[in-house]
């Protein structure tokens, strides 16, 4: 494990060094602009010129009115700097929010070592894929050209609407021959309906597979008759087998579509040879298939799906005897698999078709080997994952000792001076409240006193005026 850890070359350890250093060059740069920064000197002297006044010991009311006009130009300067603590706060919060994301993201990192040590340690990948495709690929694309070529048959005596009736030119001084109109429309050639019956043996004792069925609206002319030709055709067996044929031709339009559906049921796979390879079965030495096939035609394009569902399965593997143990592995993992399903698929031109095939056995071959090998699997990736939480948690708690004292320390610096600068706004407020008073108080003082001296004047007046003879 220490050899894959070299191998890998761990990301997560870089990433989180990187982490550091930025951390560490944030608050350099936050640092930086502290050494800078001094609101304790307006703090300090705004506290010493304006705290300590008293506005009742100020003389006159010019002088209370100075000082007040002085506590506003504090009180701005005092606002000024709240507001500049503001932002550098909200920008602090922004840096260390961004350096943040860094333990967010560390599981990513991690994932990615991860698939990394991986590759180095190449432990397999128990998905096993194309078993179907290598024991019955051969076989199904065999069957597939030889129905196919039983259809393509059927089809080439079907005939195709052209465009314009070709009209014979008769030889000059020659005579015509008169073609008289169809009253009832129908084509030169036209069998309405077939009735079929027939076996696949010919002692009625063991008949073998019994067929019967119709077939409808066979022609020369299909686009004059309007109908498809169609078919019918189902059988039976005494051991249980049975199949349908059925088919449409349309040949009625331009563009001829037909489509082909054939069925098979209990159809014997005794002694039935499949691909050879170094660690399948050779052949299937007992059971049974349901086949089920839809063919489609349009013009020369094909479509066509196959699907097959084997049971009471029992290969033979006499032939693929190992020492290999994995090979052993897959071989008595095949062995217990009674039940197989594949499905196959065919498109394009009858002569370049593209297969593909889907088969359970895949699944279940993967989920056998995954049983047998997920123990051993599951330890080696949960001594790689431990390492890597390991790794993972030392480097990170270096980090967030780096990230929590960085951060403590330009935060605490910031809400410090916020704290001081909001106390202090409060107390010049108070301040200049207090001044006012005193001003609206003194002119009041003013007020009387002047209304107090023009109502003597003005007594004054009238009591002189009342001593004259």
């Amino acid at each position: 494990l220490d050899s894959l850890i070299v191998m890998a070359d761990l990301k997560i350890v870089n990433r989180v060094d990187s982490a550091k250093h930025d951390i560490t060059q944030t608050a350099d740069i936050w640092n930086e602009f502290y050494k800078g920064f001094h609101p304790d000197n307006d703090i300090k002297k705004i506290k010493e010129d304006f705290l300590s006044i008293d506005p009742k010991q100020i003389n006159t009311l010019p002088e209370v009115m100075s000082t007040l006009d002085r506590v506003k130009s504090a009180r701005k300067t005092i606002s000024d700097l709240s507001d500049t603590i503001g932002v550098k706060q909200i920008e602090i919060q922004q840096d260390f929010s961004r350096l943040s994301k860094y333990a967010r993201d560390i599981d990513d990192w991690l994932k990615e070592d991860y698939q990394q040590i991986l590759k180095k340690a190449k432990l397999p990948d128990l998905n096993v894929k194309n078993i179907g495709k290598m024991l019955f690929g051969r076989e199904i694309v065999n069957r597939i050209n030889s129905y196919l070529g039983y259809l393509q048959t059927i089809r080439k005596y079907m005939p195709e609407k052209s465009d314009k009736e070709k009209e014979e030119t008769p030889e000059r001084m020659a005579g015509l021959n008169i073609a008289f109109p169809d009253r009832l429309g129908y084509p030169k050639f036209l069998i309405r309906k077939i009735q079929l019956s027939g076996q696949t043996r010919a002692s009625d004792e063991n008949p073998g597979l019994v067929m019967s069925g119709d077939i409808t609206g066979i022609t020369s002319q299909p686009w004059i008759y309007g109908k498809p030709t169609v078919i019918d055709l189902k059988g039976l067996q005494q051991d249980k087998l049975s199949g349908i044929f059925t088919g449409i031709l349309n040949h009625t339009t331009d563009i001829s579509s037909d489509s082909f559906n054939i069925q098979f049921k209990n159809k014997a796979l005794n002694d039935m040879s499949i691909a050879k390879t170094p660690y399948l079965p050779n052949k299937i030495n007992k059971g049974k298939a349901d086949f089920t096939g839809i063919v489609r035609f349009k013009k020369e394009q094909l479509l066509a799906r196959i699907d097959i569902d084997a049971h009471a399965l029992k290969f033979d593997f006499a032939q693929s005897q190992t020492k290999n143990r994995f090979v052993g592995i897959v071989q008595e993992v095949m062995s217990g698999i009674d039940v197989v399903t594949l499905h196959a698929k065919a498109a394009g031109k009858a002569d370049n078709l593209d297969f593909k095939f889907d088969s359970n056995l895949d699944d279940l071959v993967s989920k056998k080997l995954k049983a047998m090998g997920s123990q051993a699997l599951t330890d080696a990736q949960n001594k790689i994952r431990d390492r890597l939480n390991k790794i993972r948690d030392e480097k990170m708690a270096e980090a967030n000792k780096i990230y929590d004292e960085k951060k403590k320390a330009i935060m605490d610096k910031i809400d410090d001076y916020k704290n001081k600068v909001d106390e202090l706004k409060q107390k010049i407020e108070a301040k200049k409240n207090e001044l006012e008073e005193e001003i609206k108080a003194r002119k009041k003082a003013e007020e009387d006193k002047l209304k107090n001296k023009a109502k003597e004047g003005i007594d004054n007046l009238l009591q002189k005026k009342t001593k004259k003879p």
